[in-house]
């Protein structure tokens, strides 16, 4: 496991992955390696053992088919795992169970049990079984990790001419190493780069196949396939046996008898293997999670770091093997602050800030925590009521607040940042002299470094360059929300203007965010990075980060010209996703607009779940006095109602949503939410679909309520009066065969006037002259 990255100077203990083999691979064909040693694979990548030893069998039934090889063992090893006694696991014969030996009575499995303290002369031949068993998991090891980890190495360089050697991966002779495999992969890349069309790479070392095989490796792109073949198979075997939902202990995968760390390196190298094939082969081709399993080792690395279980569970359905490796070394940003994680599930981390306990903190650097507090609601709210944008200027012994003139070549810096972190509000336009100091600094220092032509490193290319400032930019004004959006319990301003006041401020986010000549990202984890840190780490603590996890600040990073994140010695220009349509760019419904914001909102979170549709709003480009209008609303149903009927559209899939839904008649269908829920956006028949696939079916909203969709389904009327559970299917021609359903729950609100029927979002295969395009609200 060498060859994943970790942190810099991360106390985690290494993963030593135990060394099974008892022979090297025959560098023969990868496909039929299992038949060659005696073994079968089955479609459905279960193993099996040829031939059958006769243990396996009922003595008694000998043509009846047993356990296979690897249920046996994988039963067995699971089974000592659950138990902390002296004794080893068992074979239990099914057939036992079988009562069908004509008398009454129960029949009982015998199970030979450890009888030394009866003094029975079990106890050798329970010695004897326990030594067959450990040889059991030992040739399931060998065989596995011989095939797919050594064979799956050797016959992937082998094709691009690098011949491995299984010792180079071997430590101790005891444990696996992959610590040469990076530059394995650097050499595959550079023969490629090298190579030339109808010229094999061929290892010197390989078994002679086939003409057609020999012939595909002449190619780059039969090489691809070729290479391919082999880890879809690897995918298929691990993906089968080791992958399976998060539990309340970790991963709960389908069992199977190979030792879990050897698994785990069979993951992990077939993932990083197929993410290489793909990098040198196919460079342009998005990049696309792969499923390789799961593994309790895996989950049990962020044991101490304060992971709650539903973000742990986002991330293992979100992130691949190397990512979850890397993270695992890490503490959880949401771990350092003062969120409450009480009500989280494996489904959503659902964790909140207690806004009525709120306290604006210090500075870190703050030894005494006595200094004044600093700002000025009055003129804030004077600049706001002019419809204008107000902006603070820190002198260092005062706050200036001044008016944005849009006509002139006046540039401000817009500040994004996380309410954790202490640097919001709840009673005034205020902050202390360390917080206004150190973000005056942070400012000076970002524009000192442009002043000085210095040339900043980009985690992606920023959208635009960076231009030379002028004597405009040497005091550079500054917003945020908490200097510049009225608070309702200021005590220099009346509660019912300043609440007013508060929504025209939010209402202008958009204009505020897209006029700023840069935004300056303020997180206290990302803020821990130094200048030398590698491009993984400054990655790794932007997409954990809890800036990257909130709702308001997506808004603030999509809509910036320029952004930017303070590291602990400098700055770091970060790209952001241009919000506005692009020149030539397909004009769009609202309705397909809303689909990729839905897809990333419903993994932010925010304290008040009345921003969430002002949010969504203001990415999709509302103008101003709509967004001012739901803010007049007051509960979130109210105002998820009012946005749903400006898109007038909404994707039909969304009616088998898992979210919960609005209980008003008319909107029964929409989810109450769609951030950070529990269960899935969409049904599971169309997870996968592209956003161009998923945009040719919208439902219309109706103006009476209800969203007008168009389904296959199966009508359904009563036998009879009063029966609210038997239906029978209504026939699409005339047919006199009829069809009963029995439906598992009563149905509310039954009439036998009413319409009934059964839809599905994916395409009904069944009897011919059941179906029906079903369409209705």
């Amino acid at each position: 496991m060498e060859h994943l990255p970790t942190p810099k100077d991360a106390n985690v203990t290494p993963i030593d992955i135990p060394y099974a083999c008892r022979t090297d691979y025959d560098r023969g064909p990868f496909l039929s390696y299992p038949s060659r040693r005696g073994w079968k694979l089955q479609p459905d990548g279960s193993l099996d053992l040829l031939p059958m030893p006769s243990w396996f069998r009922n003595p008694q039934e000998t043509g009846s088919d047993g356990p296979t090889f690897a249920e046996t063992a994988a039963a067995q090893r699971l089974d000592a795992d659950n138990y902390d006694g002296d004794y080893g696991p068992r074979f239990i014969n099914m057939d036992d169970f079988d009562d069908d030996d004509g008398d009454d009575e129960d029949d009982t499995i015998d199970v030979d049990a450890d009888d030394e303290e009866d003094g029975g002369a079990d106890g050798a031949d329970d010695d004897d079984d326990e030594d067959d068993d450990d040889d059991d998991y030992e040739e399931l090891d060998c065989f596995i990790q011989t095939w797919l980890f050594f064979g799956c190495l050797i016959e992937i360089f082998g094709i691009v001419g690098i011949h491995v050697r299984e010792s180079d991966f071997i430590r101790d002779n005891k444990y696996i190493t992959t610590a040469k495999l990076p530059r394995l992969i650097e050499e595959w890349e550079a023969r490629e780069e090298s190579s030339s069309e109808g010229n094999s790479l061929l290892s010197v070392g390989h078994t002679e196949r086939h003409a057609e095989w020999e012939g595909r490796a002449k190619t780059k792109a039969g090489r691809y396939l070729m290479i391919i073949e082999v880890l879809e198979k690897v995918q298929s075997v691990v993906k089968k046996h080791c992958y399976g939902e998060i539990g309340p202990y970790g991963p709960n995968p389908p069992g199977w008898g190979v030792e879990p760390k050897i698994s785990l390196s069979i993951m992990a190298l077939g993932c990083s293997l197929k993410n290489a094939a793909s990098s040198i082969y196919d460079p342009n081709m998005p990049r696309t999670r792969q499923l390789w399993g799961t593994s309790d080792i895996l989950t049990g690395r962020f044991d101490n770091g304060g992971w709650c279980d539903g973000e742990l569970n986002a991330l293992m359905n979100t992130v691949e093997i190397d990512g979850i490796y890397y993270f695992g070394s890490l503490q959880s940003p949401r771990a350092l602050s003062k969120e409450n994680h009480n009500d989280c599930s494996l489904q959503a981390c659902v964790s909140t800030i207690d806004t009525t306990s709120y306290e604006t903190r210090h500075a870190k650097k703050c030894l005494d925590c006595k200094c004044l507090m600093f700002g000025d609601p009055v003129a804030v709210a004077a600049i706001v009521e002019e419809k204008a944008i107000p902006l603070v200027l820190w002198t260092g012994s005062e706050l200036k607040v001044v008016k944005y003139d849009s006509e002139s070549k006046q540039k401000y810096l817009a500040i994004s940042h996380v309410w954790s972190d202490g640097m919001g509000n709840q009673k005034d336009n205020k902050l202390p002299q360390c917080q206004l100091e150190s973000i005056h600094n942070m400012i000076n220092s970002l524009y000192s470094e442009q002043r000085q032509g210095q040339h900043e490193e980009h985690l992606s290319d920023p959208q635009q360059p960076v231009e030379q400032s002028t004597d405009l930019d040497k005091s550079v004004g500054f917003w945020m929300d908490t200097l510049c959006i009225p608070v309702s319990e200021s005590p220099q301003l009346a509660s019912d203007r300043a609440q007013n006041l508060r929504k025209d401020a939010i209402a202008k986010m958009r204009y505020i965010y897209e006029t700023a000549h840069e935004v300056l990202v303020i997180d206290s984890w990302i803020r821990e990075l130094s200048r030398s840190a590698s491009i993984i780490e400054k990655a790794t603590r932007i997409f954990l980060s809890n800036w990257q996890h909130r709702l308001w600040t997506l808004q603030e990073g999509v809509l910036a010209q320029r952004l930017f994140s303070n590291l602990r010695t400098d700055h770091r220009a970060l790209n952001s996703s241009d919000a506005n349509k692009k020149e030539g760019a397909e004009e769009k419904s609202l309705a397909a607009k809303v689909l990729p914001i839905l897809e990333v909102v419903t993994r932010r979170k925010t304290s008040r779940l009345t921003d969430e549709t002002i949010c969504i709003a203001t990415l999709l480009n509302f103008d101003e006095e709509t967004i001012r209008k739901n803010l007049d609303l007051r509960s979130p149903g109210e105002r998820m109602r009012a946005f749903l009927k400006i898109l007038g559209a909404f994707h039909q899939d969304i009616i088998f949503s898992e979210f919960p839904k609005l209980q008003t008649p008319g909107f029964r269908w929409a989810p109450h939410s769609f951030l950070n829920q529990e269960g899935s956006l969409w049904p599971e028949s169309t997870t996968e679909l592209s956003e161009r696939e998923r945009s040719d079916h919208f439902g219309v909203l109706a103006s009476s309520g209800g969203l007008h969709v168009t389904f296959t389904g199966i009508k359904l009327r009563a036998v009879k009066e009063n029966t609210e559970r038997l239906m029978c299917v209504v026939p699409y021609h005339d047919e006199q065969n009829m069809y009963g359903v029995l439906l598992m729950e009563k149905l509310t609100n039954w009439s036998p006037e009413n319409h009934y029927g059964i839809i599905s979002s994916a395409p009904i295969h069944g009897a011919v002259g059941t179906l029906h395009v079903y369409s209705g609200a």
